[in-house]
């Protein structure tokens, strides 16, 4: 297990930072901008090379399901990007249905920047976790902590200890042990 921990798999993970919300265009971008911002984002989550973690199909299947709202004059909001942001972090192990009942519940206790940052914050503490420590029980990082932020990180802990694994599969298939 050590090797991995030095391993280039699990180094980018630990060193993973997910873009805060100001860290996104205040400005409308196109389908394909929005893509290659997601992409260069969720890059680090692929299993395979060729995956494609959010596509465009995806997007406008997103907004017929009314996960997202439709764009405006065909342009993405930075609300939209961040929304596609976290569907496609989580949906490698939640349903979209699971996904969207979260996100409507953390949006009645707090405005979108507080709990997509507090998303942030807490995802990079369960990668962490995951890669480094091994250690599930840091306090969280809300100001009020709740029944709701016990469950976001829970999620966000399943989350990372499914990157984990994938990682640790691509360490094994590269390193052929």
């Amino acid at each position: 297990m050590t090797a991995f921990v030095e391993s280039e798999f699990s180094k980018e993970m630990v060193k993973y930072h997910c873009p805060r919300y100001e860290e996104f265009p205040d400005i409308g971008l196109y389908m394909e901008q929005v893509i290659e911002i997601l992409n260069a984002n969720l890059n680090p989550f692929k299993t395979t090379p060729d995956e494609k973690l959010i596509t465009s199909t995806m997007v406008n299947n997103y907004v017929k399901q009314k996960i997202i709202a439709p764009p405006k004059n065909k342009k993405y909001s930075r609300n939209q990007i961040i929304f596609l942001f976290v569907v496609g972090v989580l949906k490698q192990v939640f349903s979209i249905s699971n996904i969207d009942t979260l996100v409507k519940l953390a949006l009645k206790i707090y405005p979108l920047e507080v709990a997509y940052n507090f998303f942030c914050v807490e995802f990079e503490k369960a990668l962490h976790a995951a890669f480094v420590t091994r250690d599930f029980s840091a306090p969280s990082s809300a100001s009020i902590d709740t029944d709701f932020s016990e469950l976001f990180r829970s999620e966000l802990l399943a989350i990372s200890n499914k990157i984990y694994v994938n990682k640790y599969m691509q360490y094994l298939n590269n390193s052929n042990v």
